[in-house]
This record gives structure tokens, C-alpha cells and sequence, in this order.
């Protein structure tokens, strides 16, 4: 599968692929981090995903989109930029709505060092 383009519209991060699965991100502080497509897709920050997240859509009797098995085969088709804040990923399942803003991404990282205090507490 070809990788996708990959926006340049913002000044505090520069994207990068390190593989088919993941993407990675090089902030302007020095920092990197690097994000399995899987867990972007499963972190959606689309009103849909969010609902389906806390079983409200069902509730609500809204008709929501399957969220596909945190797997490899996740993929993304196209990685559009939002303005310089934020990137559209375009999933191979579809799903296109959700608008992951640099600030959420970098919050999102996975890495030891940004997991929150909560979480460096219990270790």
C-alpha cells in the first residue's frame, strides 16, 4: 500500500512515516512521538466516536459506524490538513469526520514521559 501525503501546514510539528502502521510526530520543543495508526483511529475525536465511546449514540438510538478492531489493518488513505491547527485522516474503513487538532495529538502521545501525573503516581 502506498503511504500517504503528508500535510506541512503546521509550524510546531512536522509529520513523518516510520512505517505502514505508524506515523510519527517531530514537535518543534524536540520532542517526537510516535503513534500507531490503530490507536489514532481508536482515539477519534469525532462527535460519533466519542458517543459510541460512552454507549450514548445506542442510547439515543443513533445508528453509529462500527469502530474497526485495534489491529494492524487500520490504515490510513489520506491525511488532509485543517486549517494550520489540525490534520483529517481518511480511514480505510471509511470514517472521516473526526479533526485531530495538534494540541489533541500532542496530548494524545503515547510515550512514558507524556503519560499523565495520575499515571506516573500508580507506577
Amino acid at each position: 500500500m502506498e503511504l500517504p501525503e503528508l500535510p506541512t501546514n503546521s509550524t510546531l510539528a512536522h509529520l513523518r512515516w516510520v512505517s505502514e502502521n505508524e506515523l510519527s510526530i517531530d514537535w518543534r520543543d524536540g520532542h517526537a512521538s510516535v503513534f500507531l495508526l490503530a490507536y489514532l483511529r481508536k482515539s477519534c475525536p469525532c462527535a460519533l466516536c466519542k458517543e459510541d465511546a460512552h454507549g450514548l449514540g445506542l442510547k439515543r438510538g443513533i445508528r453509529l459506524q462500527p469502530r474497526p478492531p485495534l489491529v494492524n489493518e487500520v490504515k490510513a488513505v489520506a491525511i488532509e490538513p485543517v486549517g494550520r491547527y489540525a490534520i483529517q485522516i481518511v480511514w480505510n474503513d471509511g470514517h472521516r469526520t473526526g479533526i485531530y487538532s495538534y494540541d489533541y495529538l500532542r496530548k494524545l502521545c503515547p510515550c512514558k514521559d507524556c503519560k499523565p501525573t495520575a499515571d506516573k503516581a500508580k507506577s
